[in-house]
């Protein structure tokens, strides 16, 4: 499994695109092809940062831009990395239009009242 490339997401961890990870989202969702840069702009400047209703260790960066009104959900799975603490793999990356329900907020923070 050979590194794309690696950036940092907004809460200032390492995040890594494969060359298998591209491969299964390109062969998975078909409108991905030719997107890359959005998935690394994605992690890089999130709208917002879930928690995956399902997987503890995964979380979802969630990237929209007009004129679309889709989200760009990209998945990414999160383990503990020395010295870095965490460090991520990204899993798949898709457009929706509806976000899941039960995913929990992590970025921003809701400001104080």
């Amino acid at each position: 499994m050979e590194i794309i490339w690696e950036t940092v997401d907004r809460l200032g961890r390492i995040v890594a695109l494969s060359d298998a990870g591209w491969i299964h989202i390109c062969s998975r969702h078909e409108d991905m092809v030719g997107h890359q840069q959005d998935i690394r702009t994605a992690l890089e400047l999130a709208d917002e940062v879930v928690r995956d209703a399902k997987y503890a260790h995964r979380q979802v960066h969630y990237l929209r831009r007009p004129p679309s009104l889709r989200w760009l959900r990209v998945v990414v799975q999160y383990r503990p990395s020395e010295p870095a603490d965490w460090r991520g793999t990204v899993i798949t990356a898709h457009f929706l239009s509806i976000r899941p329900r039960n995913e929990v907020l992590l970025w921003p923070l809701p400001s104080p009242s």
